[in-house]
């Protein structure tokens, strides 16, 4: 009892130090190089900027953008996987079709997807799912190749019909796999889509019409403000560690049985 508060006192103190010495660390170069923005003043950037509503709809924009392209990916990938783990010739071009559109970065992609989708949504979207889709359906593959045929032929003796089966033994078995997928695909999809709105660039010229991305290009490109851009940049980070941290807490509670598998 006494060693697991041990761990425990020692684990905390490294997420509440670790914060603190990077902060001290900050600081500190800031106070030697006038370049870098004070710790003060990016903190200051970050609560003016939440405080404003065009800025709270920027956020809004690249959080909607990354929903709809996981949804997509999510969509492709899950009928795709169920194609690509049954044996064959069709299944074995599947798979092997995806595996080599896998190595081509999703950034790559970007002069194409404003080519055939021009600079709005349509580009971003395209770009995340590219980003998001690959995960899940490495994940759900591995996942089903994972279920045991003994448990699914226990289930049709006990009289499972194949609905009941998917549901009682497919479901149960993949769900750790398709979960570790969408938290890989989501941290994924959110980088891309900052890359994406960069390169994309400003649509228009207001911030109410841009995602983060796109603020981060009006703050180089016309504002060259330093506290906005690295205010922008720990904003992402956050909204990352967020999606992180819930998808991990859901994934805790809906298969709570694969903790330490």
């Amino acid at each position: 009892m006494s060693r697991s508060l041990t761990t425990l006192g020692k684990r905390s103190a490294l997420i509440v130090l670790t914060p603190l010495l990077l902060l001290a660390l900050w600081a500190l170069s800031a106070a030697a190089y006038k370049s870098i923005p004070s710790p003060h003043d990016v903190f200051f950037a970050i609560a003016q900027s939440l405080t404003k509503r065009s800025s709270l709809i920027g956020i809004g924009y690249s959080l909607w953008r990354v929903a709809i392209a996981m949804l997509i990916a999510i969509a492709l990938a899950i009928p795709l996987a169920a194609m690509a783990v049954h044996r064959g010739i069709p299944s074995g071009v599947l798979l092997r079709l995806v595996n080599s559109f896998r190595p081509i970065a999703p950034m790559a992609w970007i002069p194409i997807a404003i080519l055939w989708l021009g600079s709005g949504d349509g580009a971003a979207i395209y770009i995340v799912t590219y980003a998001a889709f690959f995960p899940v359906f490495a994940n759900l593959v591995d996942g089903i190749r994972t279920v045991d045929q003994r448990l699914v032929n226990a289930a049709t003796v006990l009289g499972a019909g194949p609905f009941a089966r998917i549901c009682r033994v497919v479901i149960p078995a993949v769900m750790p796999y398709f979960l570790t997928g969408v938290r890989i695909g989501l941290a994924s999809g959110w980088g891309a889509i900052i890359a994406a709105e960069l390169a994309i660039g400003a649509r228009g010229d207001a911030y109410a019409s841009a995602g983060i991305g796109q603020m981060m290009y009006i703050a180089i490109a016309y504002d060259l403000n330093l506290n906005t851009i690295i205010s922008l940049m720990l904003t992402v980070g956050i909204i990352a560690l967020v999606f992180d941290l819930f998808i991990r807490a859901m994934r805790d509670r809906i298969v709570f049985w694969y903790q330490g598998q």
